[in-house]
């Protein structure tokens, strides 16, 4: 039996720290038997405990017991094993039961790294009763999009991590883990939102489920040198999640072994980083990357914004200011300087943290996950939630030259100019990328990468609610997500609490069952549908217009409402994908080619065309109002007529993913 004692002086204390340094939480206290105080703030580096007026705890069952009032609580023994000298250490959770009827422990708020501005963070040992019942604070951000349940934050310190386990007397049995990373563009977000709360996923599909937060905006792509330091640091951060998880999820029944990260968004480019980042090596087995790419800024470029904000005369009292100057600026200071400019902050190249280009590690190997799931929706633009969309759509589609012009005719969309634009940069930003990621991953990974194609009109679609889109075959960017973690009250863009449907609730079961199944065994089948999930057939003899993002046709499984398809060839999606790289050429270089790095200092996109449901473009049935402000994408409309092409060309380094 493992004994632990706590000064009562301390935890005071500590509870008083807590509450002055995060301005969120409360000191939040828990009632056992000695009235010990139970906080988060245990988690810190300098908890020392003393001798005098003490309480004891013995274990899980003592806590519980204090809770005699509330049945609902739960605990985890995560303590040491070894015969080191070290206090207990219990994590404190909540019962609540799955829509679908199944029981679940959720664990929030567990911190697990330490930071300072601008460094890489450092993995948190978890010590002493950690209360994990409520969620922790979002890391520093403006709200953005509703989907993102966009928050305003000003506290930095922010790593924290979620997990829901399924409720089981058979605790010995280990189970697969999936570790989700949102998206937002690396500007918004967190781990917290509702809609990726893992109870249905976990209850339903017997697996253990974990969603964190991680740096966002300069907080966490800062570079201070020529050699991209700091630029990746909320890539950093995701690996230190990863490493707590390695250590600790096995408590909670989680198997280290069978551990599979999943993301969509910037989530799924920061699953696509991962994937080849040699530091995350040997964290996870499998890797699946919803609506992603590999675009990352260039070294000159993120050098040339650092400059840029420097410069403002907000930050010191003569320009140009130093970085120095930027650990002097509040949170909130911070945060609007580094929005003043057209720069979006997101990952930048770091050369500690990729010695080589993630193109080429792609093309080369090695790759760190077994096996990959790689795909993307219908109409994945990213940007449809913009107010000024419609005005936006209007002006650009006349606008468009060379190849893309004919490739996204508006007559091959019902004469839809917003069907056409939606597919458009939907396939540039996610489709076309993941298609070129999975031909050529496919000839460099261990194991099989699986394509697909999410095409299912929804009633919690933005287009379907705002837009009047009326396709069955359309979804937009992230409007897969909600069959992913089955929790449609969570949609932001429904007014009303909308259940699912009969139908909807069959895609969901059958998305939950691919995805967890995947996570078990790298197989994606599902019990309910009778399609089987084939995977890209690798081609040994890749030639140089493949990794031009000509000719790129894989295998995919076009997911619908009714059980899905195999799709074996589209070549109409090839040919409108080939018009992107003609304009914009993709990153990858040939496996021959002894100078693939030449590109670090340059923005990496690795983004072209696609999406569609069949052979053949699906049709669109639209009916939508003009918005009467400029666009964000090219900013005024008299912007967008006299850049032309150029909005395109220059996306990837500023769009909002």
């Amino acid at each position: 039996m493992k004994f632990y004692s706590v000064s009562l002086s301390l935890w005071a204390a500590a509870a008083t720290t807590a509450v002055a340094s995060t301005g969120f939480h409360a000191a939040t206290a828990v009632k056992i038997d000695s009235d010990i105080l139970l906080h988060r703030s245990l988690q810190e580096e300098d908890n020392n405990t003393t001798d005098t007026d003490t309480a004891e705890i013995t274990d899980c069952r003592s806590i519980l017991d204090s809770y005699a009032d509330d049945n609902n609580k739960t605990c985890v023994d995560a303590s040491p094993t070894d015969d080191r000298v070290g206090n207990a250490t219990l994590f404190i959770g909540n019962s609540v039961t799955s829509t679908y009827g199944n029981t679940v422990e959720s664990y929030r708020g567990i911190k697990y790294a330490t930071l300072k501005r601008f460094a890489p963070s450092e993995i948190l040992l978890a010590d002493g009763v950690i209360d994990a019942t409520t969620y922790g604070d979002a890391c520093p951000q403006r709200p953005t999009n509703p989907f993102f349940n966009g928050s305003f934050s000003l506290i930095e310190d922010c790593l924290y991590l979620n997990i829901w386990k399924p409720s089981s007397e058979n605790d010995d049995v280990l189970l697969p883990v999936m570790v989700y990373i949102h998206g937002g563009g690396f500007i918004g977000g967190h781990g917290s939102n509702p809609g990726f709360d893992g109870t249905n996923l976990a209850g339903t599909e017997d697996i253990v489920v974990v969603t964190l937060n991680y740096r966002l905006g300069v907080f966490g792509s800062l570079i201070t040198d020529e050699e991209g330091t700091g630029g990746m640091n909320g890539i950093l951060d995701q690996i230190k999640a990863l490493e707590w998880v390695q250590q600790y999820i096995s408590f909670f029944g989680g198997d280290p072994n069978r551990t599979t990260i999943f993301g969509n968004s910037a989530g799924a480019q920061s699953v696509g980083m991962l994937s080849v980042v040699p530091q995350a090596n040997g964290l996870f087995k499998r890797a699946i990357m919803q609506s992603g790419n590999i675009h990352i800024i260039g070294i000159d470029d993120g050098m040339q914004a650092v400059t840029d904000m420097l410069n403002q005369t907000e930050i010191c009292s003569m320009a140009p200011c130093t970085i120095e100057d930027l650990y002097n600026l509040t949170t909130d200071e911070l945060l609007t300087v580094s929005n003043n400019g057209s720069f979006v902050w997101k990952a930048i190249y770091d050369n500690a943290v990729l010695p080589v280009s993630a193109a080429t590690l792609y093309s080369k190997g090695p790759i760190n996950p077994t096996d990959m799931i790689i795909g993307a929706n219908t109409y994945d633009d990213a940007e449809i939630w913009d107010d000024d969309y419609m005005e936006t759509v209007d002006v650009v589609i006349p606008q468009l030259p060379g190849a893309r012009r004919d490739a996204y005719s508006p007559d091959k969309y019902n004469d839809s100019s917003l069907g056409a634009y939606a597919q458009l940069f939907g396939d540039g930003q996610f489709n076309c990328p993941s298609r070129q990621i999975a031909e050529i991953a496919s000839s460099s990974i261990d194991g099989n990468i699986y394509n697909y194609l999410f095409g299912f009109l929804s009633d919690y679609d933005y287009a379907k609610l705002y837009l009047n889109v009326t396709d069955p075959a359309w979804t937009s960017h992230i409007a897969d997500a909600v069959y992913v973690f089955g929790n449609p009250a969570a949609q932001p863009f429904s007014n009303s609490e909308k259940p699912f449907s009969e139908k909807d609730k069959i895609l969901n079961k059958e998305i939950m069952s691919r995805w967890a199944n995947f996570a078990r065994s790298g197989n994606p089948f599902a019990s309910s549908s009778e399609e089987e999930w084939l995977p890209v057939v690798p081609d040994s003899d890749n030639s140089p217009d493949t990794y031009a993002g000509v000719g790129i046709d894989p295998r995919y499984l076009y997911i619908t409402g009714d059980g899905g398809m195999m799709i074996q060839s589209n070549k109409a999606k090839m040919e409108q994908c080939a018009s992107h790289a003609e304009d914009n050429p993709a990153p990858f270089e040939s496996k021959d080619d002894d100078d693939a790095d030449s590109d670090k200092n340059n923005n990496n996109n690795f983004d072209n065309t696609t999406t569609n449901g069949n052979s053949l473009v699906p049709d669109v049935t639209v009916n939508a109002t003009t918005s009467s402000s400029g666009s964000k994408r090219g900013g005024t409309v008299n912007n967008i007529v006299l850049a032309g092409w150029l909005v395109i060309v220059v996306l990837f380094g500023c769009m909002k993913i």
